[in-house]
């Protein structure tokens, strides 16, 4: 097979990198050429091109793509599927990746329904915009331990179910970091009413993921949030914010924002996202 696919007339890595099902057959020659006993090492090399131009590509010019191809999540029966978004889902993560490779810092307030799944779309952005590139810190929030947990072991299953050819290589993983030695990059997660919690520790984060943000403690909520926006770069830095919840208390930093927003669309500089029941599947 290897060989075969090596003849097809114009194939060189270039021309796989818009072609997600050259892509596969590339992949899926490389994983049988390597199990062979005569394998040959020049094809092995030349397949490890091709999927090298395949990361590049990926890291430089279409996340969106990225995203749908490489990713992983827990099915209903809790075994691993490819990543297959929602129609709710698909809309959310079109309009950061447009506004991504429009050269855009995105931040986004995203109220929700529920069943959305929405921190997993998050997860999925977050994931490959830190975990592509050299270099860059996100900080991931919920608002209990519990909710920690959870929001942080998606991105621990994304990374370690993720492709191996574009899999960065952890430094440390514990149960609220993952450290990408080779890349310097890193995804920290954090209880939004830690004491401790507005503060970027020295970091620059490019990202971060407020995760039911309506149920931070009002009374610290406004701390938590200038403490990391004001550590974001500005311009032209690449950056993404995502503040998603549904529902939450009528106070504290989200609900002001929230009404100001309504009030006076663009005063706040973030858009204001909202994904009512009938658009859902």
């Amino acid at each position: 097979m290897a060989g075969a696919f090596l003849k097809i007339p114009g194939t060189n890595p270039y021309r796989l990198l818009s072609h997600p099902d050259k892509f596969k057959a590339c992949w899926e020659a490389l994983v049988e050429e390597s199990k062979s006993p005569n394998r040959d090492d020049g094809v092995l090399a030349y397949y490890k091109q091709c999927l090298d131009f395949e990361r590049l590509w990926c890291v430089k010019q279409d996340l969106y793509f990225d995203i749908i191809h490489h990713l992983q999540v827990r099915g209903l029966d809790g075994e691993q599927v490819l990543f297959k978004p929602s129609p709710p889902q698909d809309r959310f993560i079109k309009r950061v990746t447009e506004q991504l490779q429009s050269g855009q810092q995105v931040r986004i307030i995203y109220l929700k329904p529920r069943r959305v799944w929405g921190s997993e779309a998050a997860c999925k952005i977050i994931y490959p915009f830190v975990a592509r590139h050299t270099g860059r810190t996100a900080f991931v929030f919920a608002h209990e331990d519990d909710a920690v947990t959870e929001i942080f072991s998606k991105y621990e299953f994304t990374h370690r179910t993720d492709h191996p050819l574009l899999k960065p290589e952890p430094r440390a993983s514990n149960r609220y970091e993952l450290i990408f030695g080779d890349i310097d990059s890193q995804i920290i997660a954090k209880n939004a009413n830690s004491q401790r919690s507005g503060r970027a520790h020295g970091f620059r984060p490019q990202a971060a993921h407020f995760s039911e943000a309506g149920h931070y403690n009002p009374d610290t909520s406004h701390e938590l949030f200038s403490g990391i926006l004001i550590a974001i770069p500005a311009p032209p830095v690449p950056a993404v914010v995502i503040i998603e919840s549904r529902g939450g208390k009528p106070a504290g930093w989200l609900y002001e924002k929230v009404r100001q927003e309504i009030a006076a669309p663009g005063s706040t500089g973030f858009e204001l996202v909202f994904d009512p029941w009938p658009q859902r599947p």
